[in-house]
This record gives C-alpha cells, structure tokens and sequence, in this order.
C-alpha cells in the first residue's frame, strides 16, 4: 500500500511531461506550418504547402489551427488559379478584339458566370464592350453621312438636316457632322429674315440643350407652315418626339421605384432612381419619389436599429429598457407593425423565464430562512411581472405578500 502510494505521484508526474512534449512538439509544427504559409508565393510553394498541412492533419484531424491553414492555402490556390485563367483568357482576347470582338465578349461573359466579381474579368469586359461600341459607332456614323450627303446633293436640305439631327440624337457626333448641320439648317432657312423667328429660333435651341422640350412644344406650337420656319418646325417636331420619348422614360422609372417601394426595398429604388439619366432623375415626379423613398429607407434604418438595440436589452434585469416604437399609419412602418408582435412574443418568453427562476430561487431563500434575500430577489424580478403570464404574475405577488407578512412578523 505504501509502495503504491509513493509510485502514483511519479506516475502521475511521467504523464504531465510526456503530455508537456507533446504540446511542445505540436506547437513547433504548427509555427513551421504557418511560417511556411506565410512565405509560400507561388502555386508550386502552396501546393506544397498544402500536402504538409494535410500531412499533419493525419497526425493531428481535431487541430484547430490546422484547419484553417488548410482551408486558407486552398483559398489561395483557387485564386491562383482564376488568376492563371484569367490571365489566359486575356491574351486571347487581344487577339480577337480586332478580328472578332463579340467572341472574345462571349468567352469573357461565359468566365464571369465563375467569378462574377473579379475586377479583371469585369475590366476586360467593359474593354471589349466599350470597342464593340466605338465600332458600331463608327458604322451608324459612315451611314448618317452617307445618306445626309445624298439628301443635301440633291437639294433636300430639310430632309439632310433630320437625318444628322437624328444621329446627333443617338449620340453619334463629329465635327463634319456638326459643319453638316450647320450648312443644311442655312439652307433649310434660307429667307428667314424675320428677327422674331431668328429670336425663337434661338430660344427654342437653347431650351432643348437644357432638354426642356415641353417648354419648345408651348413656344413653337403657334408657329405657321409659313416659308422660311423649317428650322423652327423641325424643332417643334423633334422637340414632341423628345418629349414623348422622355415622358415614356420617366413613367417607367417611376413604375420600377413603384415596384421597389411595393416590396420595401427602398435602397434598391434609391440606387435604381439615382442611376437615370438626368433628363429623369431631375424632373419633379422623380424627385418627388426619390424623396419618399429616402424618407422611408432611413425609417426602415432607424427601425431596425431600434430593433436590434431592444433585443440586446432583453437579457438585462431591466425588461423595460428593450422596448420599441408603436408603428405609425404610414407605409413605412409596416415593418415595424411586423416585428412588434415578434418582440413582444420573445419579451414574454424571456421575462416568464426570468420570472420563474426568481420564484425558485425567492422560494429557496425562504425555506432556508432568507426572507431578506427572497426578497431581494423577488423586487429585482418585478420588470419581469409585468411581461409575464398572468399565472406567473400572481405566484409572484402571492410571494411578496408572504415575504412582507414575514417582516411585519418580526417586528
């Protein structure tokens, strides 16, 4: 028995230090490991790396720190790889961006579906498109030209000057373009002497570069097929087709951020709104409804904030202090009508649990003579009263009164 009891501690002292070289040994492997990851710079290097990550997992499977290496040096890899591709992919595409600029554009499309967020991918991608613009531009332009020459050999020079208005309306523009236009409006207006129509004339031109078209359509619409307005004609014509085409523009937009606000996603709307052209975002029902739509998007802001702000408190003694807002009448706060009853029901749930283990614990404290301390307990529990079922609530107050009864008692 003796002998026993001497040998246990010795036993007992060759285990703590076989376990403390074990410890040591693991911590040199995995210092070795993640220095290695930390100099490793090339696929080759990683690669190698990862067989010796993988190699002392088989010694090891539980390492945490093991673990993550592994799947940090896979991560690594993988973007080594979609580098190595990508870099693949963009030398082909040179090669094809002259000869057959919409292959190279389906290839870098087709690799987005894989890495849909990689700048290079997406940098090429708006490379290759903005060239395959530039080239269609370059063709409408040569056919605008083409044809605008014919009109103004052949003495058409109203017709001439709708066909380079409507390449300048589709964004293709030059210099000669503008010399073109120039000529063919001279001519068009050849005779118009009159200074009021050169003053309307003026007016009407410097209204539709600020795109007010539906200022041009009242200006010009008293005008008569007289000789010499054919400039001011074609203005009022194109200034109605505008005006058409912006109304159309605007009234989708406002569908869409109708849309947005119908599914309570006022950012996306905002986004979606701030994105038009100017010629949308700056009329009055655009603004109307961007306003509403950040209105509402910093109530749903402030909203869940609150939320989240009262869920935190609802684990404090104090059950009162994680509390939200009443939902207003408004659309904006149809997420809060949502959540309120949400919370109330999770309030309950946790002041019934507080309630019930403050009746234990006051019913021990009672049993074992601490009136003083149940009652303690009782009093900080009261927040909890007022949230919990109605049987709780009157187990509650029936203690107290047996509490309060006990120190009248003892006076």
């Amino acid at each position: 028995m003796a002998t026993t009891c001497r040998k246990s501690p010795a036993g007992g002292g060759g285990k703590r230090a076989k376990s403390g070289r074990e410890q040591e040994q693991r911590r040199r492997i995995l210092e070795q490991l993640q220095n290695e990851v930390s100099l490793a710079s090339t696929v080759e290097d990683l690669a190698r790396v990862a067989q010796l990550v993988d190699q002392a997992l088989e010694r090891m499977p539980s390492e945490p720190t093991l673990i993550k290496l592994k799947s940090h040096v896979g991560r690594q890899l993988r973007e080594e790889e979609v580098r190595r591709r990508v870099d693949q992919l963009a030398l082909r595409c040179r090669g094809l961006l002259e000869t057959s600029p919409e292959e190279a554009l389906k290839l870098v499309r087709e690799a987005l579906h894989d890495a849909p967020s990689n700048e290079r991918l997406l940098s090429l991608q708006s490379t290759i498109v903005g060239h395959i613009s530039a080239r269609n531009q370059e063709q409408s332009r040569a056919q605008y030209l083409n044809r605008a020459h014919d009109a103004l050999s052949n003495g058409r020079y109203t017709e001439a000057l709708r066909i380079l208005e409507a390449c300048q309306k589709d964004g293709i523009s030059s210099p000669e373009i503008v010399e073109l236009m120039d000529f063919a409006r001279q001519e068009a207006d050849r005779g118009m002497k009159s200074s009021q129509i050169q003053a309307l004339l003026r007016q009407a031109q410097a209204l539709m570069s600020r795109g007010a078209y539906g200022e041009v359509v009242e200006l010009l619409t008293p005008i008569k097929e007289e000789q010499g307005a054919a400039s001011l004609l074609f203005l009022l014509e194109d200034a109605r087709n505008r005006l058409q085409s912006q109304q159309r523009e605007i009234s989708a937009a406002l569908q869409a951020a109708e849309a947005f606000t119908n599914q309570e996603q006022y950012a996306e709307g905002i986004r979606f709104l701030e994105s038009q052209p100017a010629t949308v975002l700056q009329s009055e029902p655009a603004q109307t409804v961007l306003k509403r739509l950040r209105e509402a998007n910093q109530s749903e802001l402030s909203t869940l904030r609150a939320v989240g702000t009262a869920y935190a408190k609802l684990d404090r003694p104090d059950l009162g202090a994680g509390t939200l807002p009443s939902p207003g009448a408004n659309a904006e706060s149809s997420l809060l009508a949502r959540i309120v009853p949400v919370f109330a029901s999770r309030r309950k749930s946790v002041a019934e649990r507080q309630l019930a283990l403050a009746i234990e614990q006051a019913r021990v404290a009672m049993d074992a003579g601490d009136k003083k301390h149940a009652a303690k307990v009782l009093k900080d529990a009261a927040a909890c009263a007022e949230y919990a079922d109605g049987n709780l609530q009157s187990e509650w107050q029936a203690l107290n009164k047996k509490v309060e009864k006990g120190k009248l008692f003892r006076r």
